[in-house]
């Protein structure tokens, strides 16, 4: 699934922690998709679909809780389809489905 980013603006925190962020206008292609827990202010609000990009790849980092290691994704938000609409959770479940189809 090809997807257009329409915002690269990042913190400088995030900048420092992650090299290879992705570019406004530039067409990328999901590697994974997957949900994370999205907070605001500091509090956990929901979960929200993440994506890992083809195009770009990132050293893993240390997860804040535990002992495990994680390659940073960025927010599904950050993206829409090429066409400027808004990506659908039922394109979201499709490709999914794809994906899963295409490790077997």
């Amino acid at each position: 699934m090809d997807i257009i980013c329409i915002n690269d603006l990042f913190s400088e925190q995030t900048r420092q922690l992650i090299p290879n962020r992705p570019i406004q206008d530039k067409v990328y292609s999901i590697r994974e998709l997957f949900k994370v827990p999205n907070y605001k202010s500091g509090v956990m609000n929901g979960m929200e679909w993440a994506v890992l990009l083809n195009e770009i790849h990132n050293p893993h980092i240390s997860h804040p809780v535990g002992n495990a290691t994680y390659e940073p994704s960025f927010s599904i938000k950050r993206f829409r389809n090429l066409d400027g609409t808004q990506i659908t959770d039922e394109q979201v479940e499709e490709f999914k489905k794809q994906l899963k189809y295409e490790k077997i």
